[in-house]
């Protein structure tokens, strides 16, 4: 889902005269240089700043998030994100203005991220779900400010700038002034001023005071300037650069926009950084004398990275103090933005590229539970003459209801989302349920009614499945039913768990709980009657020895009692455990297969078998 981004024509009354780091007035400001690359946006009808708590909550965000602006109304929210020249921006909404801000918002690029701030957290969570920039539904600002601390710091990560230098003119650039006239202006004007920055040898105290003087123009909170001036020589430069507070953020937007004031007033603690690094790069030099490989994930622009592609071979310039490691490592957050935003679309493009190469395709499906969600994955059949025959994951669709007729819209939906033909569709891939493969409206019987020569794509693991379910009913005891009742028996007392490892530890075997057969999925029964197997004969004892007529004992249901005191129960499950090995062996066989071609030689190849 996404948002529109409305002109910015209603008169608002927000945010902006800064007091300690937030900004408050009846008018929009001017456009106004960042001090860091992202800003906090709250916006809620009823914020008051003369309340004790409103002021709380302010001096948490301050405490994440060095500028914070503060809005009453949607139309000063979206206002204040049109005068933003550059940067990212956060934005927490209450719950009631939430819904129609998160509309207009949503598709905003510089809008990062977004957190509802509310009372009712059931009843915006419903809604809040559908929109991914969304991070939460919170009914207390810390999760908030935990939160604003990580993508802070992942905005301040990724808006390193860099420069890229092409192979041409790195060779003999000095005695070519062509190649020289083609060196990115950003990447000279870096070089001119670490060499200017390295030869000024200012007092700290000087230069410290000078900060404080620039950071309190800049609405930094008193508390950081305070602790950087207090503390500054009782650090290490590099300690001072990694801590959470306004030095990283700063220093990153200085270096990122060249501000030559921002990069001056950091002069001082650029030269004593670089020195630091300097001198641990002279310590460790011994210690590291073959080449190695260092990792660093960056975020970075679609126009950098083909900058970058082009630069192959050149110089690739960090306008900045570079952080890596020597081993690859991705946090959880960033995994799933490149998963999702990166890797997703270039595959599922790649796909549709070769199926529009092929003439036919076929497509499989099966619902699955998440949590609450109902989720449907489409998996994609196709032909190349590369590759033979290939299987992917063309898209997971939340479905809400399984009827025949909305899972055939869904289909139809995402085929035509991918421009992709439904009269090249030979054959649908499903359980054998009648809502799939019904004889009345079916997904099938549906679909055959668009593309007549559709083919059924059984699936031959619900097949076999099924005829072990039929062939149960033949059977002189039912298993399926006295397993049932055997698990839910002890599942809901620990007092008679207990009573029944006494009779383990008599017959000196060790105590195995019961596994719960349950009758949709096809391979418990066969795991079910083995660890009953193993465990018979303390199980038989302990209910052989209930007495019913005992008030104080525990009641043994009849039935159980006569399966455990019945040989044909016992005959039974052996001979189920000797034939559903056999067939849970087949089925999980059948489900390694991955195309028709190999289940036929398959199938050939046991029926031979079979007669022999």
């Amino acid at each position: 889902m996404g948002g529109t981004n409305p002109k910015p024509t209603i008169p608002v009354s927000t945010a902006s005269s800064g007091l300690g780091g937030t900004a408050t007035s009846d008018a929009i400001p001017p456009r106004r240089r960042m001090i860091q690359h992202y800003l906090v946006i709250w916006v809620d009808g009823n914020i008051d700043e003369n309340t004790e708590d409103c002021r709380n909550t302010l001096a948490q965000l301050r405490a994440a998030v060095s500028e914070v602006n503060v809005c009453t109304t949607p139309e000063g929210c979206i206002e204040f994100l049109n005068e933003m020249d550059d940067g990212k921006a956060f934005i927490i909404s209450s719950g009631a203005l939430g819904q129609s801000l998160v509309n207009d918002i949503h598709g905003m690029p510089k809008v990062d991220a977004i957190y509802i701030f509310c009372g009712n957290k059931a009843r915006h969570e419903p809604w809040a779900k559908d929109w991914p920039k969304i991070r939460g539904v919170f009914t207390s600002i810390k999760p908030i400010c935990e939160s604003l601390k990580k993508v802070a710091r992942e905005c301040d990560h990724d808006s390193i700038p860099m420069s890229f230098v092409p192979k041409r003119c790195t060779s003999d650039a000095a005695s070519n002034e062509q190649n020289l006239n083609q060196l990115p202006p950003t990447y000279m004007y870096s070089v001119i001023f670490k060499d200017i920055v390295l030869e000024i040898n200012d007092d700290d105290a000087k230069s410290i005071k000078a900060l404080e003087t620039y950071c309190k123009k800049q609405n930094i909170p008193d508390a950081e300037i305070n602790e950087l001036k207090s503390k500054y020589h009782q650090k290490s430069p590099v300690w001072w650069y990694t801590c959470e507070m306004f030095l990283y953020g700063m220093l990153n937007c200085g270096l990122r926009s060249l501000d030559m004031e921002a990069m001056s007033k950091l002069g001082f603690f650029i030269r004593s950084l670089h020195l630091q690094l300097k001198q641990l790069h002279q310590e460790q030099l011994a210690n590291f004398r073959k080449p190695f490989t260092v990792y660093r994930g960056q975020g970075m622009s679609k126009e950098d990275f083909q900058n970058l592609l082009d630069s192959k071979g050149g110089l690739l310039s960090f306008n900045n103090f570079l952080s890596t490691r020597q081993n690859i490592s991705c946090g959880k957050t960033k995994a799933r933005e490149l998963s999702v935003n990166v890797l997703a679309p270039f595959f599922t493009s790649k796909i549709i590229q070769q199926i529009a190469q092929s003439s036919f395709y076929s497509l499989s499906f099966d619902g699955s539970n998440k949590g609450t969600i109902k989720m449907f994955p489409f998996i994609i059949n196709y032909f190349t003459i590369q590759c033979g025959i290939v299987r992917s994951a063309l898209e997971i669709v939340e479905q809400l209801r399984e009827t025949a007729q909305n899972i055939v819209d869904t289909l139809r939906d995402l085929l035509k989302k991918h421009n992709l033909d439904i009269q090249k569709l030979t054959s649908i891939g499903a359980d054998n349920t009648n809502t799939n493969y019904g004889r009345n409206n079916s997904v099938f019987t549906i679909l055959q009614l668009e593309v007549v020569n559709l083919l059924k794509g059984n699936c031959f693991c619900h097949v076999l499945s099924n005829s072990v379910k039929v062939s149960h009913q033949h059977l002189p005891v039912d298993v399926e039913t006295y397993l049932s009742q055997l698990y839910s028996h002890f599942s809901s007392s620990s007092k008679r768990i207990a009573e029944l490892k006494e009779y383990f530890e008599f017959v000196e075997i060790e105590y195995l709980c019961l596994l719960q057969h349950i009758k949709i999925r096809w391979l418990s029964l066969y795991n079910s009657i083995d660890r009953l197997l193993k465990v018979y004969e303390p199980l038989a004892s302990y209910f052989c020895d209930i007495n019913n007529d005992n008030a104080d004992a525990i009641t043994c249901p009849p039935a159980i009692k006569i399966f455990f005191s019945s040989n044909m129960s016992k005959c039974t499950l052996y001979f189920l455990h000797q034939i559903l090995f056999d067939i849970q062996t087949k089925n999980l066989e059948l489900q390694r297969y991955s195309n028709l071609h190999q289940l036929l030689i398959y199938t050939e190849s046991s029926r031979v078998c079979s007669k022999n």
